[in-house]
C-alpha cells in the first residue's frame, strides 16, 4: 500500500478503495522541449516589448505581444504534457496524461505486461487495421512501460503507459485483476 490519496485520486476513484500502486512519471522529452521553446518565444516577446517601450515603436509591441502569448501557451502545453500518472486500485486502473484520462475497470483488463515504448512522448491515439485502438501516454526515462489490453464498449483497446517501475506496475495490475475476478 502507498500513502493517502491525493486530490486526483479522490476525484477519479469510484470508491474509497486503497491505492495498490501509484506512479508519476516526468517526461523530459516532448513536454520539456515544448516548454523550452515556449520560454524562448516568451522571452523574445518580452525583449521586443521592452525594445518597443524604450524606442516607442508600435510595430515592436504588435510583434512582441503575440510572441509572449505564444510562448505562454507553448510553456503551458509543455508542462501539461510532461507528467503522466497511473494509479491502481482494487477496482480500476486510472491513467492521466495531459488531456488523456482513462478509468479502466479491472474486469475489462485482459492482460498487462512490460514493454518497450513504441510511440512519441506525447499522447498518441491510433486505430489500426485490426480495429484495435492504441494509445500511448507518458515517456519514462527507462523507455519502458506497461501495455494494458482491455475492452471498452465491446472494442479492443491497448494503452501503453510509461513507467520507471514497469515490473511493479504490471504486477500490481495483474494481482488486482485476479483478485477482482474472485469477488
Amino acid at each position: 500500500m502507498t500513502e493517502d490519496r491525493d486530490t486526483f485520486e479522490r476525484g477519479r476513484a469510484a470508491s474509497a478503495a486503497p491505492v495498490l500502486f501509484r506512479e508519476n512519471v516526468v517526461s523530459r522529452d516532448g513536454g520539456g522541449m515544448l516548454a523550452t521553446v515556449g520560454v524562448a518565444f516568451g522571452s523574445a516577446g518580452v525583449v521586443i516589448g521592452l525594445f518597443a517601450g524604450i524606442y516607442g515603436g508600435l510595430s515592436a509591441v504588435v510583434l512582441g505581444l503575440p510572441l509572449l502569448g505564444l510562448g505562454a501557451l507553448m510553456t503551458g502545453v509543455g508542462m501539461l504534457l510532461s507528467v503522466s500518472r497511473v494509479v491502481v486500485t482494487p477496482r480500476h486502473v486510472l491513467v492521466h496524461f495531459g488531456l488523456v484520462r482513462r478509468q479502466i475497470p479491472l474486469h475489462a483488463v485482459q492482460h498487462a505486461g512490460v514493454s518497450v515504448q513504441w510511440a512519441m512522448p506525447h499522447a498518441k491515439v491510433q486505430i489500426g487495421a485490426d480495429g484495435v485502438t492504441r494509445t500511448s501516454v507518458g515517456r519514462a526515462a527507462s523507455k519502458r512501460g506497461v501495455e494494458i489490453s482491455y475492452y471498452d464498449g465491446g472494442r479492443p483497446h491497448v494503452i501503453q503507459v510509461g513507467s520507471e517501475s514497469p515490473e511493479r506496475l504490471a504486477y500490481a495490475i495483474e494481482q488486482a485483476r485476479r483478485a477482482s475476478q474472485h469477488c
